[in-house]
């Protein structure tokens, strides 16, 4: 309902008043205000604050912006953009391998915390959005043959890896261990690709 009913009538009620404000515009002040909406209810419901649409519609409006902000970057008269795709890839990355690594079950999340791996994500769009080459490294992490399949299939893999993960831990137990965790990640290749091809 979230994703596929009130977004998207949200995207095309800002399009129909875009002769009054931009939509760039407004995804911008969604995301700011939304933002600061999930920080501030992450101390009043953690769980209301992780789960619902209102809290996290923030991280929708900053994808959806970077469309225009690109666009505009792109007809701007700087012809070399490569810089900017340079400059936000490690960074963006760097958020992102933060926020695998650091957050634990000790953490208050969403609040503060979303914004590191909105951030990371955000910078890596704009990275590859944007006209001109990555550098060598960058283009062997996110153009290889791997990164490219799991490009693919990632919506995929969103929608089946939840489902196990709960059930599992319904059924059996809350704690996962090692050999549960590799059971779960070899189930939700085989349900990727399951839905993917499927």
């Amino acid at each position: 309902e979230q994703f596929y009913l009130f977004w998207p009538a949200l995207i095309v009620g800002l399009l129909s008043i875009r002769r009054h404000i931009t939509f760039g515009t407004s995804l911008a002040l969604i995301s700011l205000l939304g933002a600061a909406l999930c920080i501030w209810f992450t101390s009043v419901d953690q769980s209301a604050a992780f789960y619902l649409l209102p809290f996290r519609v923030f991280q929708f409006a900053v994808g959806a912006w970077l469309i225009p902000l690109t666009s505009t970057l792109q007809e701007s008269k700087k012809k070399n953009l490569s810089w900017i795709s340079s400059l936000a890839f490690w960074p963006g990355i760097l958020c992102i391998i933060i926020s695998v690594v650091a957050f634990g079950e000790d953490m208050i999340f969403p609040g503060w915390a979303v914004l590191v791996p909105t951030t990371g994500a955000a910078l890596v769009l704009i990275s590859g959005s944007l006209p001109g080459q990555l550098e060598v490294p960058a283009r062997t992490l996110m153009q290889n043959p791997l990164s490219i399949w799991l490009g693919r299939v990632s919506y995929s893999m969103y929608l089946v890896h939840w489902p196990l993960i709960v059930l599992f831990r319904y059924e059996y137990e809350l704690e996962l261990t090692v050999v549960d965790q590799f059971f779960l990640a070899i189930s939700t290749l085989l349900a990727t690709c399951a839905l993917h091809y499927g």
